[in-house]
């Protein structure tokens, strides 16, 4: 591949921003991690290759992030819970 032909229809693009959308919707996380880590290990080198396709794995990096941040807020609020009950009960 030449660096400046990759386009938005490539499948190496749509896949990367497949997951960026699905992984912001909280669903399937571990599956995306899942499928994310093959996808790095198969097409790694190519990926570092590319201007676009690093852009937009920096975008699910970026989506990732938030992603992460949400679920941790919600775990944490969930354990804050399950602590004031055994409290409770105690």
């Amino acid at each position: 591949f030449d660096p400046e032909s990759i386009e938005d229809t490539h499948p190496l693009v749509q896949f990367l921003s497949f997951v960026s959308v699905h992984m912001a919707t909280l669903r399937d996380f571990e599956l995306l991690q899942a499928y994310l880590n093959l996808f790095l290990k198969i097409h790694g080198t190519e990926v570092s290759k590319h201007r676009q396709l690093r852009a937009a794995l920096a975008k699910v990096q970026q989506v990732q992030a938030s992603s992460w941040a949400r679920l941790d807020s919600l775990l944490q609020s969930t354990l804050c819970l399950a602590s004031y009950l055994e409290n409770l009960t105690t």
